[in-house]
């Protein structure tokens, strides 16, 4: 579609620089690994800002961390959150597991063995406070996000909205009634790029000329 796009991987908590599970790392440190990687992209393009494009937690508390506390909106035109993990995840209910005394806690720890992002992102994390305690969204950046009633993972999927200026919360349900896609098949469906290419281009500082790099997380 004319775009210049980068892409990368973030979240790491081996020492393995192949390992290919990522996204589970420390949420604030994955959001400064996506700084990182705007300066980078800013730097090569010439470009004043970015859009980012990302899936769950990629399109949602990790860029928010980024936007929000980080300053990132100053070089951030666009944010388009697919399934985002916005506000907090119960995972159908499994995060209140949590709540049951001695199995919970003991389940909860061994999670929190495969990386903090799984708990940073469950409902009543102090995180998302910290992210979304002063607003959700960011003056100077325009927000979609595209979401699924048959998510199962990122639930209650009316969690994924923001609220704020310059917001565009899709429900794909909405677009297309026979839309049966969930939290994983959200990312490969056609309706769904189909509504991510309307986003960019009708944003101005999304078009072509001049290019503006996107990250997609």
């Amino acid at each position: 579609a004319g775009y210049t796009v980068f892409t990368f991987n973030y979240g790491n908590v081996t020492k393995n620089p192949a390992w290919p599970v990522r996204g589970t790392g420390d949420i604030p440190t994955s959001a400064q690994e996506l700084s990182d990687e705007v300066d980078k992209v800013l730097a090569a393009t010439g470009a004043d800002k970015v859009i980012l494009i990302g899936h769950s937690q990629g399109g949602g508390m990790t860029p928010e961390y980024y936007l929000n506390n980080l300053g990132g909106a100053a070089k951030v035109a666009q944010f388009i959150g697919i399934a985002p993990a916005h506000h907090g995840a119960d995972i159908d209910g499994l995060a209140y597991i949590k709540n049951v005394p001695v199995i919970g806690k003991a389940l909860f720890g061994l999670v929190n063995l495969l990386g903090p992002a799984w708990l940073q992102q469950s409902i009543g994390s102090p995180l998302i406070d910290t992210i979304y305690g002063n607003g959700d969204t960011r003056p100077g950046v325009q927000y979609t996000t595209i979401s699924t009633k048959y998510d199962w993972i990122a639930t209650p999927y009316t969690n994924q909205a923001l609220l704020g200026e310059n917001v565009t919360n899709i429900v794909l349900q909405d677009l297309y009634p026979n839309f049966n896609a969930g939290h994983l098949g959200l990312v490969f469906a056609k309706p769904t790029w189909d509504v991510v290419l309307g986003a960019l281009a009708a944003h101005q500082q999304a078009n072509p000329t001049p290019v503006a790099g996107t990250v997609a997380a």
